[in-house]
């Protein structure tokens, strides 16, 4: 390719400091493409359990189960803190993670939209750097990411079938900027350096559902890689401003998870998703050091009591859940960089159940220092609200 635009930053010298995650400098940043809050305090279960009070914006089928108009906004606050062989340090972030609409029209079709990021890039890093006899300091920043507008529908041609796909716009902004920073009076001109690319593509996920009995559900997704055309914008400090096109291939995803009650107050849920980073590419190169992501998720919820005058405790819902996957890049060295996040989460039901606010906390571990050479140690807090009304509701 042409331009690199995202560079490979793991280990650069004894008097490294950096924010944000190291992580996200390389291929198209950070996986942020998160499902609902009650889906995260599950341990990310979330394409076999459909809930009629919470949208489903991953598994487009999971509209089928809605019986009211609904608007959900949600937000995550990230902190990591981050260990190398050389330094430590702590980064916090916090952003609004998506809105979504959804609306039942009743004769078993459903419509959704909504907008949320599926990739983030965070990070900065500064270092004392030496030419001849001059000592400077060289920073590299990245910022930015890819956000997903997108339009839902599902049908529900039997009672215990659901179909859904889900129509996306992928769109989004990724910037690296690099600084040399020398002394006043130095023989040295100090540089700014600034790359921006501009993507946007379409993307499709079809979604299905099937309960075999009333209290089994199973469900499953599939989208395909999709291409996204670029532009890239270079600015140097001692030359005009640059453009040139080029073009990102998102890969592709599918899963299958199922999920079941027992003693009609406990749901048990399990995800298998794989993204195919493999195929990841930019200007028709593949990326060096990328793996298929294998996600397996596992959660449990104490379902909530329907009946809006029932004991208010009663009605908040609590749920436990873990997930493993191995990051999509691999280390300098070629192993496999692990992820495992234990997760927790409750809701708190409003307006005798017409909506709800909903949290979760989690907690888990990004690498390992001794094999890999860095370690995140990860903490997570979600909240969402969700607002319903009876617009249109379904009449069999």
């Amino acid at each position: 390719m042409k331009y690199r635009w995202i560079t490979i930053y793991f280990c650069i010298g004894m008097h490294q400091l950096f924010g944000g995650s190291i992580l996200s400098s390389q291929g198209i940043g950070l996986p942020y493409d998160n499902p609902t809050i009650r889906s995260m305090g599950m341990g990310n279960v979330s394409l076999a359990v459909p809930s009629a009070s919470r949208i489903d914006h991953t598994n487009p089928a999971g509209l089928s189960s809605i019986n009211t108009t609904q608007l959900t906004i949600q937000s995550v606050f990230h902190n990591n803190q981050n260990e190398d062989p050389y330094n430590k340090s702590t980064s916090n972030y916090a952003n609004f993670d998506g809105f979504h609409f959804a609306i039942p029209f009743g004769r078993g079709l459903y419509a959704s939209f909504g907008i949320k990021p599926i990739t983030r890039i965070d990070y900065k890093i500064a270092f004392i750097d030496q030419i001849e006899s001059e000592v400077y300091t060289k920073s590299l920043e990245g910022s930015g990411g890819v956000n997903r507008f997108s339009v839902a529908a599902a049908w529900s041609p039997l009672n215990r079938i659901s179909i859904g796909v889900r129509v996306s716009y992928m769109m989004g902004r990724i910037m690296e900027e690099s600084r040399n920073r020398f002394k006043s009076g130095s023989d040295y001109i100090s540089t700014h350096d600034r790359i921006s690319a501009y993507a946007n593509g379409i993307n499709w996920t079809v979604g299905l559902i099937v309960r075999p009995y009333p209290s089994w559900t199973i469900g499953g997704i599939y989208s395909p890689t999709v291409q996204m055309d670029t532009q890239v914008d270079i600015y140097q400090i001692f030359n005009s401003s640059s453009l040139d096109e080029g073009s990102i291939q998102y890969p592709g995803t599918f899963g299958i998870g199922t999920s079941v009650v027992l003693f009609k107050n406990l749901l048990i849920g399990m995800d298998y998703q794989q993204i195919q980073w493999a195929q990841l590419q930019i200007n028709e190169s593949n990326v060096a050091h990328t793996q298929n992501s294998n996600r397996i998720s596992f959660g449990i919820e104490k379902l909530a009591v329907s009946d809006p005058f029932a004991n208010y405790l009663k009605r908040i819902p609590l749920r436990l859940g873990a997930l493993f996957q191995p990051y999509y890049i691999l280390d300098p060295e070629g192993n496999s960089i692990s992820e495992l996040l234990g997760t927790f989460g409750f809701g708190l039901p409003l307006f005798h159940n017409t909506s709800h606010i909903d949290f979760m906390f989690g907690i888990g571990k990004r690498g390992s220092l001794e094999k890999n050479g860095l370690e995140e140690n990860l903490i997570r807090f979600g909240l969402s609200i969700t607002g319903g009304e009876k617009w249109f509701v379904r009449n069999y």
